[in-house]
């Protein structure tokens, strides 16, 4: 009559030190995972904060921080957080030359998961600026000596004031001119001495207010390809 009590005893012991784990909870809780924010054409870069809380009983240790993309970057004043204490996440997302849709997340792994907590800045960039081509080949047949890209603001009320051009070698040569209507033209002149090469031309935009926008666009000039050995010419008498 005594035997089962007796086995009762470890189950009780095992069922204490599962409560006690359970109760021993260390927790981050986010009030939201997700900021959309609308940008305007002139916006350089989106910002948004996520505020949280250790809403289990024992201390929270962020042991990484991390996001999807370099151009986005978040901060952590601190790393270590007591039951009860609340903290935030900043986060700085540079839109650079990206347009449309865009989705940046930032992981947050915790001493308590292994599992990351994933956040989220959402926004769609509309088009301030639209330069095209964005790149152009210059290939051994082509008869053009020269090849063009424009650009051209996309807001009635942020025209282009000033357009410069850098290029990241002498034999790469664009030069720059206002059209009537307002846009620009950039023409590049043909490498002559350089095949199977890549050039990168640097195009800084203002429009006014100290608006700058960079974009790089690149010059290819691809190898001539080489004739297979069916294609030569017969040698008469062989």
């Amino acid at each position: 009559m005594h035997a089962p009590s007796r086995l009762l005893k470890p189950v009780g012991i095992i069922g204490l030190f599962l409560s006690l784990a359970l109760s021993a909870n260390a927790a981050l809780e986010f009030s939201e995972t997700k900021v959309r924010y609308e940008a305007k054409p002139t916006d350089e870069k989106m910002e948004a904060t996520f505020r949280f809380k250790n809403t289990g009983d024992t201390p929270v240790l962020i042991t990484k921080l991390g996001s999807s993309c370099g151009c986005t970057v978040p901060q952590l004043k601190k790393n270590r957080y007591m039951p009860g204490e609340s903290g935030e996440i900043t986060a700085v997302f540079t839109f650079g030359d990206r347009i449309g849709d865009q989705v940046k997340e930032i992981m947050v792994t915790t001493s308590d998961s292994a599992t990351p907590i994933v956040l989220a800045m959402e926004t769609t960039i509309p088009e301030l600026l639209s330069i095209s081509p964005r790149s152009l080949f210059f290939h051994p047949q082509d008869s053009q000596p020269a090849k063009s890209i424009l650009i051209e603001s996309k807001s009635s009320q942020q025209p282009i004031t000033a357009v410069t051009l850098q290029s990241n070698d002498p034999e790469c040569k664009p030069f720059l001119n206002k059209t009537e209507d307002g846009r620009w033209l950039v023409t590049v002149l043909k490498p002559e001495m350089s095949q199977n090469k890549r050039f990168t031309i640097t195009i800084k935009t203002s429009f006014g207010d100290e608006q700058i926008r960079q974009t790089n666009v690149w010059i290819m000039t691809p190898a001539p390809s080489t004739p297979s050995r069916q294609d030569h010419p017969k040698t008469a008498g062989k």
